[in-house]
Formats: structure tokens, sequence, C-alpha cells
């Protein structure tokens, strides 16, 4: 199966999806081909019994939950999910009763089976990223055309879904999604620079939290993104910071650290920018590196 089944699909292999359920589900499914509510919720309560963490238990069929449900349902799940029988009292050689799917109408779900100790436990929900986050960042800047400065900025979050939910390896990485932010900034200059700027930015993160270690220290994350920028004074138009511009820039966030988790960090970043100056009338194009501090606070449902 190529593509993920999740709530609203329809077709052949939702059908097969509701017949393999059926095997131990109460009250069975109705096997139409729709992937509804009861659908949805007999996934999740599926892959809480083959042992699924976190993000992974989220209702929908995957690579993961089809390999769960087709390949080792036999051979583990469905003795997970049944209930051992009580022994009988010791009078003598009783053979056990057979157990079947059908002798479990209260379709109640044992604890999961252990996970594989090569395999490391997945993030809790309240771990998972939220929606939005708002921050402020203060930064030391330096520019090859600008100089030094200092810039400080307010930044909006909005997060896509996590394509990725969870690898097994959370202490690695939590996930793969996409992070657009707008940011309006404030440039400080230090001396011998005497020009503030204002600048309007929207930075795209195409692959966040690629490498994360003790799920505090985040590395690696590739940037792109627009801006304009405006001289918010300019006593006399010789310094190049003074100089409206319009640009691209690409980057990468070489760290940063949480001090506290997911609401204060410091880090460093790098970026190439490349822009038009309308004063000089040509493209520049000016490395830079900044680090900063950086206070967040997400809010929203999960992005998931």
């Amino acid at each position: 199966m190529s593509k993920i089944l999740k709530l609203h699909s329809r077709g052949k292999e939702v059908l097969t999806v509701q017949e393999a359920l059926n095997r131990y589900v109460t009250p069975k499914l109705k096997v139409d081909g729709v992937y509804g509510p009861k659908t949805e919720a007999a996934v999740r309560r599926f892959q809480v019994a083959a042992g699924f963490r976190g993000r992974d238990v989220d209702g929908e069929v995957g690579p993961k939950t089809m390999v769960a449900l087709f390949q080792i349902f036999d051979m583990t799940i469905l003795g997970v999910m049944m209930p051992k029988p009580t022994p009988p009292p010791n009078r003598g050689s009783v053979t056990p009763p057979t157990l079947r799917p059908s002798d479990n109408p209260a379709n109640q779900l044992p604890k999961p089976f252990p996970v594989p100790g090569n395999q490391i436990k997945a993030n809790a929900p309240e771990d998972l990223p939220k929606r939005f986050q708002a921050n402020a960042q203060l930064g030391y800047q330096q520019s090859q055309r600008d100089g030094a400065g200092v810039q400080a900025q307010l930044g909006l979050t909005f997060r896509s879904r996590d394509y990725f939910p969870n690898s097994g390896a959370n202490t690695i990485y939590h996930g793969l999604h996409t992070e657009t932010i707008l940011q309006p900034a404030l440039g400080i200059p230090l001396a011998p620079s005497t020009i503030y700027t204002g600048q309007l930015g929207v930075t795209v993160q195409p692959v966040t939290d690629w490498f994360v270690l003790w799920d505090r220290l985040h590395l690696f994350t590739p940037t792109f993104g627009a801006y304009t920028q405006i001289p918010l004074n300019s006593p006399n138009g010789l310094d190049p910071s003074s100089h409206p511009r319009l640009g691209l820039n690409a980057g990468m966030e070489l760290f940063h650290f949480d001090i506290i988790k997911d609401h204060l960090a410091i880090g460093i970043s790098a970026q190439e920018s490349g822009y038009w100056d309308f004063t000089d009338h040509r493209m520049y194009f000016d490395p830079s590196v900044l680090g900063f501090i950086q206070g967040s606070i997400s809010f929203g449902s999960p992005a998931r």
C-alpha cells in the first residue's frame, strides 16, 4: 500500500483494513470501504495494542500500521489482546480452553507487548509540537556588508502537520515538518554604523528538528525566506545598511539549545542573503552570522 488511509478515505484498501480489524473488534465494523470515525477508533485501539506510542497512535493506516496489522497480527498481537484464562484449582491435569476472538466480547485490550530494546520510547502526547508559536528573539549579528549590530525580533510560527509522526528514535529527532515564520525585526547598530533598520521577513524551515539530542539540543535546521528592509534613520545615505532592499536568504540554524524546554533557548545561525539594493541599483550577496537568545510560547492544537 503506497498511500496513507485515514478519516474519509474510501476504496478497496479500506475494505481490506476493515476486514482485518474485524478479526478482534467488537462490535464488528461495517465493511463498506468507507473510513469513518468507527474505523478510525478501531485503528487507534489496534495501534495501542500493538505497542505504538505518542504520535504513532493517530488512527491512520500508514506503512508501519499495515506491517503490524497484516504481518505480525497472528504471531504477536492476537495473543497479547486475548486475556489469559484463570487457571482452575489444582485437581489433576486439566487441559486449558482454546481462546478465540469471540471469547472476548467486552473487547478489553490488555497492556501492549514490550517494545524491543533497540527501539527508543516515543514522545508522550503532551510533547507534540503545538500548531502555533509566538517568540521574541534578541541576537548579535555580524554581516559582511552591514557590519555588527543587535537584532530584536518578534515571530509568529505556523507549523504544518508532522509528516513522520514517530520514528521510535525520538532522542535523535522529533519528526519532520515545515514551519512558516512571520518575522518583523529591528536592527540596532553598533559602532561605527549609525543606522537603525526595520525588516519584515517570512522564513520557511522545511525540515525542522532534523537532529535532536536529549530532546533539548536541536542541530542543523535549514531555512530559506524572503524579506524587505528599510532604514529608520539615514543621516547621510553612505552607510550600506541605510539602503532599502528586497531580497531572499538561505541559511542554517547551526544549533539551538533549550534552557527551559520549549520556552527559552540560545543558539547560532548563519545565512547567505541575496538582495536588490534600491540605492545602488544592483544585487548584493551578504553572508552573516547571528547568535541569539529566544523566548517562546506555543499554543493551539498539536501539529499532527
